[in-house]
C-alpha cells in the first residue's frame, strides 16, 4: 500500500500524497455485507450470517448516514449492481440512506459484467446526480470492476499478461479501477462543492489469497485514504 508496484495505481498514489493514508488498516471480514456495516455503523463482523441478513439486524443502528441526515444532509447510495443483493438497500434505508441508484437505473446494454456496470459509467452517473443536489450531502459510492470474475476491464487497460505476473488479472482490474478513480477526480475538481468535501476511500473487504494458514491476516489488509482539498 502506498506507492504501488509496477505503477498499477498511479491515481490513488497521487491522491495519497495530498491526503491522509492509513497503511496499517484492516477489514472486519471478507464480504461486502460485513464491510458496509463496519464502515457505516462501526459494527464488528459476527460469526455466521451477516447481521444485515438477520431479523435482529432489521432495526436502526447508530450509523454515519443517520447522524448526518439528522444534521440536514441529503444521503444517498450509488452502486452499479443489484442494490437488493444481501439486503443492502433494506439495511441502508433503515439506517439513514434516503436515495438510491442501482443497476435498474442504467440501460441494459451497458451492463458489461456479471455484477453490473463499469466504474467509469458509475462515476458518470454519480457526477450527474451530485450536480442535482443541494449542499450538504453524503454520497456513498460502491464500485465493482475490480471484483471477481474481473471480466469488465477494457482491453487498453490490460497492461500485464500472464508472462508478467501470475496475478495479472487482478492487477489489470486494479489498474482500470484506478484509472476510473482518476477520471472521477479530474471531473469533480471543477464542481462548486469540491473544496467543501471530505472524500473517504476505503475497501469493503480484502480477498482470499488461498493460503494454507490458520489466520491469513494479509487477506484483511486494505487501504484507507482520507482526502480533503481544503
Amino acid at each position: 500500500l502506498g506507492n504501488s508496484p509496477s505503477g498499477i495505481t498511479p491515481e490513488f498514489d497521487k491522491l495519497s500524497q495530498d491526503g491522509v493514508l492509513f497503511k496499517n488498516f484492516f477489514a472486519s471480514g471478507l464480504r461486502t455485507n460485513r464491510g458496509l456495516v463496519s464502515v457505516l455503523c462501526s459494527f464488528p463482523s459476527q460469526t455466521g450470517k451477516s447481521i444485515i441478513k438477520r431479523m435482529v439486524g432489521q432495526k436502526s443502528f447508530f450509523s454515519l448516514p443517520r447522524i448526518l441526515q439528522e444534521r440536514g444532509y441529503d444521503t444517498s447510495f450509488i452502486y452499479g449492481g443489484d442494490l437488493d443483493f444481501d439486503n443492502m438497500r433494506g439495511f441502508l434505508r433503515t439506517n439513514g440512506v434516503k436515495h438510491f441508484i442501482g443497476i435498474e437505473d442504467f440501460p441494459k446494454e451497458i451492463h458489461t459484467s456479471k455484477w453490473g456496470v463499469s466504474d467509469v459509467v458509475l462515476f458518470d452517473k454519480t457526477l450527474a446526480y451530485m450536480d442535482s443536489l443541494q449542499e450538504p450531502f453524503m454520497t456513498n459510492i460502491m464500485t465493482l470492476t475490480n471484483h471477481e470474475p474481473l471480466e469488465d476491464v477494457p482491453e487498453k487497460y490490460k497492461i500485464l499478461t500472464e508472462k508478467d505476473h501470475y496475478q495479472y488479472k487482478y492487477l489489470n482490474a486494479y489498474h482500470y479501477s484506478d484509472y476510473a478513480l482518476g477520471y472521477f477526480f479530474d471531473k469533480i475538481k471543477g464542481k462548486k462543492y469540491f473544496e467543501n468535501t471530505i472524500f473517504v476511500l476505503v475497501a469493503d473487504h480484502g480477498r482470499n489469497r488461498h493460503q494454507s494458514l490458520d489466520i491469513d491476516w494479509k487477506r484483511f489488509h486494505i487501504p484507507l485514504l482520507i482526502y480533503s482539498p481544503a
